[in-house]
Parts: C-alpha cells; structure tokens; sequence
C-alpha cells in the first residue's frame, strides 16, 4: 500500500493538510485516524467503532509510550518536538471518544468537533472546550495537561465500557433479568 485516500471530514488541520498519505507502511508512521483511514480504504475489515476493545487499547498503549517523552520535550521548552505528537494523540482522544460511543470519529474541523463529541454518552465533562483548546494551541504545555487529563478519564471510561462489552457478549444482561 503506497496511497490512502483521507475522508474530507479527517483531512483537516491541524490533522493533516492533504487529503492523501503516501507511505509503505503507514500505521507504524502514526497518522492521526489511521484505523478509520484504512477501513475507509478498504484495508481493514473492521470498522474500528465496531470493535472498540481491539482497537481503543492500542490508542492508549501509543499514549503510555510517548507519555514521557513528550512531557520532556515540553520540560525543555521543545514545542516544535512535541508538535507531532500531540496532534496525534489529540487525534486518538477523538477517536477513543467516538469508538467507545461506538460510533465514527466525526468531522474534526474547529466548529463542529466539539459539538459532535458533546453529544455522545461517554465523553468527558466540558469536552467541546477541551478538545477546542487543546486543538487551537497543541504546542503549548496547558494543552499537554489537558490531553494527560482527558486520556485518564477516558481510560476510567473505557474500563466501564470493557465491562458492558463482555458482559453484552456473554449475555450476563439477559440473564441477569430472568433470575429475578
């Protein structure tokens, strides 16, 4: 694979400022969206918002690698550094958010992501704002705290939507009822 096509709704900046990605190997680059990239290319089979309990843990494995290097860069007053990768993990808050709302990440230019993010069921509190603030200055270290702050909360989240999950999967829901 040398070319994906980016959907109009991610080709947006600060994301991306093309609407193509021309790699050998693109998810090893992290591109911010590249699971919903490949699946609107036809790479993968299934859509990330399908599967969230696949994909939403690789998202924050990524964050935990990059966690101290980024605050490094940003101890050392690196904001060009860190740039890069605040975008994409910004791009992953984005994603977790929607996916664990089993949903697709929505259009995420200025006006209308935090509106879209608002109205889902597991979002964090004031979400509109954060993600707007975090989007508008992703290089400054403010920015940098609200991300660390909007990844523990959804990983607080994500473990009641693991929960639902496998308890959905394994009927206990249903079962649960007859007892009664």
């Amino acid at each position: 694979m040398d070319e994906l096509d980016i959907p109009g709704h991610l080709a947006v900046f600060p994301f991306y400022n093309t609407a193509l990605i021309r790699d050998e190997n693109p998810r090893k680059s992290k591109y911010p969206f590249i699971d919903e990239i490949l699946w609107h290319n036809g790479v993968a089979e299934l859509p990330p918002w399908e599967a969230p309990l696949q994909y939403i843990p690789v998202l924050f494995k990524e964050w935990d690698e990059d966690f101290s290097y980024v605050e490094t860069c940003f101890s050392k007053k690196d904001r060009k550094t860190a740039y890069p990768y605040m975008i994409y993990h910004i791009a992953s808050v984005i994603s977790i958010i929607s996916w664990m709302n089993h949903t697709r990440v929505p259009d995420v230019s200025a006006p209308s992501i935090g509106k879209e993010l608002e109205e889902l069921k597991r979002s964090p509190s004031n979400i509109g704002d954060r993600i707007a603030f975090v989007t508008a200055k992703p290089d400054h270290h403010h920015s940098f705290k609200q991300l660390q702050s909007l990844m523990i909360e959804n990983r607080k989240q994500f473990a009641i939507v693991k929960l639902e999950e496998k308890k959905r999967k394994s009927g206990s829901f249903n079962d649960s009822r007859r007892e009664i």
